[in-house]
């Protein structure tokens, strides 16, 4: 299907309230039937945005009437789309705003600038035609009254006549309203030193504004907006910045005489909102292209690439840039800036951070910190606190490396330690170690290097593991058990579960390796068999069957069968 056909009609859909086949007009219906689009295809696109608008639209209208009636219409009196359906029929499919530190805010759909109706009406707020005056009158006399600013600017109180509000601000208009209800209430608050009558004015319902929007936007226009929209909320309306706005210098001129000026960097980065003014009739937004773009990559914590004023520095490029990552070195960064028909490199040092003056289309290297250790020693194996270790006065021979490892734990071998030393071709060099004849004085100590790694091997590390193995008629059968010194085959089998019910006690068989292989020498035996039978208690019987309790102690690699 047609993308902007399908566009096309998402965005009448969404930015309508009416009943769905009332909303999108004949002349899209013909568009998209001269893209090639069917009528059932068209019938299947409104049903499936009938639902998404309709879910989003109970959604609005919740949230609203659960604080306050307050409503803002437009002058024909129907009900102004939601800033999230402007900026949602503004904003082409799939568009991330690129890459720029800042533009992502105006995509985001997490984050709404839908201006908040439910506040207390500002008391700089200036009265204009559409607004809905809300006047309560209680103590001695009661009057509740709802008025619209007319056209003229005035609103028509029973028993008084007009009274012009348009041009003053809520408490302005207040105070007028109380002087004229004066009139006719003698004890109004403020005409009497008795007054027990009060009155209070504020908006129940508030007008639309248009406001022009002009520039580098994603969507340039005329917006109708509530009256309490700021800056940010008109922008969010328009999409966003496009691909060449500025975010750092967005002009609001009204009747022809800049007003304002907003960075949003001020925004994001220090949270300064007060440059964000509420927006007035006929207010002119003008996003002007950008001046600089600077890319920031490394060891940074936001590697992005930001707008900069002309004149902004290093400096605060790297504040901007969030700062330095822990492994960053800070002594000097890279920057790669066009110089005529080439590319240059500039060294900027610490020290010209703040005055080195950024220039547009320049890029920034932060580089890590060497991963290269000045005085590093590292010990493992058989001590007691195996790591890495600084090389320092107290610790710089082999001796005093083993010490403030805690020293050794006693399943060393000792015979034979090695050094693994670093050259300065990054090749290594393996060095043996008398670690016994060192820690024993019978040998000298030996200096140690920067990088020098210390391996004492453990006695378990050079050997196999011991297992004594158990099988046949067990409950857990083939159960391989670590060797333990002084174990027997009546703990080997109680280990393994005990007998089952149809083992044969009168056969044990223990196999055990043929280690002196010179008194084998002419046989191809490996195994050594010892048979045994068991009693009741699981104690061993020789088979001569002359001696009981045999006591048969199992060796590392015995395999009993039962």
């Amino acid at each position: 299907m047609n993308i902007v056909i399908r566009n096309v009609l998402l965005g009448g859909i969404l930015c309508l309230s009416v009943p769905l086949a009332a909303q999108v007009p004949q002349d899209l219906i013909d568009k998209a039937k001269a893209a090639g689009m069917t009528d059932e295809q068209i019938r299947r696109e409104m049903n499936k945005r009938m639902g998404q608008s309709g879910m989003e639209q109970a959604t609005r209208t919740a949230s609203e009437a659960v604080v306050t009636d307050r409503t803002v219409t437009l002058s024909e009196g129907k009900e102004m789309p939601s800033l999230d359906a402007q900026r949602e029929a503004n904003r082409p499919a799939g568009d991330l705003s690129g890459t720029v530190f800042g533009r992502e805010i105006f995509s985001n759909k997490n984050l709404s600038f839908e201006p908040n109706l439910n506040v207390p009406t500002p008391k700089g707020y200036v009265l204009s035609a559409g607004d809905e005056l809300l006047i309560n009158v209680w103590g001695d006399s009661e009057l509740n009254l709802k008025l619209k600013v007319s056209p003229e600017g005035t609103i028509l109180i029973p028993n008084l006549g007009p009274v012009s509000v348009s041009g003053l601000t809520i408490e302005t208009a207040e105070n007028r309203i109380r002087q004229e209800l004066g009139r006719i209430m003698s004890t109004l608050s403020g005409e009497t030193d008795g007054a027990n009558t009060f009155v209070s004015v504020s908006l129940s319902q508030i007008r639309s504004i248009k406001v022009n929007i002009v520039g580098e936007v994603v969507a340039p226009g005329t917006y109708t907006l509530p009256s309490f929209a700021t800056l940010f909320n008109a922008l969010y309306a328009a999409g966003g910045v496009n691909e060449i706005g500025s975010l750092r210098g967005i002009k609001v001129y009204r009747n022809s005489k800049e007003v304002a000026k907003l960075d949003v960097y001020d925004y994001l980065l220090n949270g300064k909102y007060n440059t964000n003014i509420r927006l007035e009739e006929n207010d002119m937004v003008i996003v002007s292209p950008y001046d600089q773009l600077a890319v920031v990559q490394g060891k940074v914590k936001r590697n992005r690439i930001f707008e900069l004023k002309k004149g902004e520095t290093l400096s605060q490029l790297l504040n901007m840039a969030g700062g330095f990552t822990g492994d960053a070195y800070r002594k000097d960064v890279r920057i790669k800036r066009k110089a005529g028909s080439r590319y240059q490199i500039a060294t900027v040092t610490e020290d010209k951070y703040p005055t080195f003056a950024m220039m547009d289309g320049d890029s920034l290297l932060v580089d890590s910190v060497i991963p290269f250790y000045e005085n590093r020693l590292t010990v493992t194996g058989a001590v007691w606190r195996p790591g890495e270790y600084e090389l320092n006065g107290a610790v710089h021979t082999v001796r005093q490396l083993v010490d403030q490892a805690a020293g050794l734990k006693g399943d060393e071998f000792a015979g034979r330690a090695q050094i693994t030393r670093l050259n300065p071709d990054f090749t290594t060099t393996v060095i043996a170690v008398d670690i016994r004849g060192i820690l024993n004085g019978a040998a000298p100590d030996m200096e140690l290097k920067p990088e020098d790694q210390l391996s004492i091997p453990s006695l378990f590390d050079l050997r196999e593991p011991y297992t004594i193995k158990v099988s046949g008629a067990v409950n857990y059968v083939d159960t391989v058990l670590p060797y333990r010194n002084n174990l027997t085959v009546e703990d080997a089998i109680m280990m393994a579960g005990g007998l089952k019910e149809s083992a044969a006690t009168v056969n044990v068989e223990v196999a055990r390796r043929i280690k002196d292989t010179k008194t084998y020498e002419n046989t191809n035996r490996t195994a050594e068999v010892f048979n045994f039978e068991l009693n009741d208690n699981l104690g061993l019987i020789s088979t001569d069957g002359k001696k009981s309790d045999t006591v048969f102690t199992l060796e590392p690699f015995d395999e009993v069968y039962v």
